[in-house]
């Protein structure tokens, strides 16, 4: 998990590299289903060397399985089509970069984040998914 810092050992801390580090920490955290994992990071200082160091406390919370996805879209052949190239599968872990790579190869020409919803069920531990294919074009 060290690698996910862009921060090197003996450089000058820098927040944002910090607060980067935390940003994919959650990311690699999210492709494994754990949408509600939280990260503090505690510093810990040593005034001989001048150094600090961060040991990260790690809450994964639940992990989240995929329960339903639903595809909206204007015929069943752009339905179907858009089916094939979602990688991600009712059952799975929930895995954001699948869903990345889908809204990639199927860009909305709407400038929000109405073409996706996710809705969990804490207790459960599941996502149903929509997505709204009708404003996209498909790469």
């Amino acid at each position: 998990m060290r690698g996910l810092f862009p921060i090197e050992d003996g450089e000058i801390t820098s927040r944002e590299k910090i607060a980067q580090g935390l940003g994919s920490l959650n990311r690699a955290y999210q492709v494994q289903g754990f949408l509600n994992a939280t990260f503090v990071p505690e510093p810990h200082f040593d005034d001989e060397q001048h150094v600090v160091s961060f040991v990260i406390d790690v809450d994964e919370g639940k992990q989240f399985y995929v329960s339903s996805i639903n595809l909206i879209g204007e015929s069943e052949g752009a339905l179907a089509a858009a089916s094939q190239d979602l990688a991600l599968k009712v059952g799975q872990q929930y895995n954001q970069n699948l869903i990345d790579l889908f809204l990639a190869k199927h860009p909305s020409t709407v400038f929000d984040d109405s073409t996706t919803a996710r809705h969990f069920d804490l207790n459960k531990g599941t996502v149903d998914i929509t997505l709204d294919v009708r404003q996209c074009q498909s790469k």
